[in-house]
């Protein structure tokens, strides 16, 4: 072999090896049935989040010596405790998500509607359960996104301040008064 030839297979084969290791920028499907395990277990999450909203509400309310109003919030509170019951006995199979994403609900009607919804997305600290997870066009009132699940149960895999696209479903509504404000679930996040 010429020494030229040589030197292009040597090239090649570094070329091609660099290529090789390079992430990739598809995101690998994850099974339906992965992705509805894990939304149910996030709207179990949320609900329990929004179980200690109302517990904070009755205790606020309490102690301002305001009774009907704790009596109201004790009300919803033992709805909420009722729906958990009802989704810890949920079987994966049986949990539906949304096909596509559908024209915004009134989150606070009986009618609330879950979303699937793919944007660019961000979180302005370390994410945890409750955190706010930014979306472009977001604005003072809402919507408001909180974070109940992500694919791996791993919060790391969001950076604060880094912008992502961001596969979601929205799996419960959040009760913050008149602002439009859901939990939320990532199934996806792509640079």
């Amino acid at each position: 072999m010429t020494k030229k030839y040589t030197l292009f297979l040597a090239l090649s084969a570094i070329f091609f090896g660099a290529l090789a290791q390079q992430p990739s920028s598809k995101q690998t499907e994850v099974p339906q049935s992965e992705i509805k395990k894990l939304c149910l277990e996030a709207t179990k999450t949320a609900i329990q989040l929004e179980m200690a909203n109302y517990q904070r509400w009755i205790d606020v309310r309490k102690q301002q010596n305001a009774p009907a109003e704790a009596a109201e919030f004790q009300k919803t509170l033992d709805s909420l405790k009722i729906e958990l019951d009802t989704y810890q006995k949920m079987s994966v199979d049986k949990y539906i998500l949304p096909e596509s994403k559908q024209a915004p609900q009134d989150f606070f009607s009986q009618d609330f509607a879950r979303e699937k919804i793919t944007t660019i997305a961000w979180v302005e600290s370390n994410a945890q359960n409750n955190t706010v997870l930014h979306v472009e066009g977001m604005s003072k009132s809402g919507p408001w996104y909180h974070l109940a699940g992500i694919i791996g149960n791993d919060y790391t895999k969001l950076k604060p301040n880094t912008k992502y696209r961001i596969t979601f479903y929205t799996v419960y509504k959040r009760n913050y008064w008149n602002m439009p404000s859901a939990y939320v679930c990532i199934t996806s996040i792509q640079k």
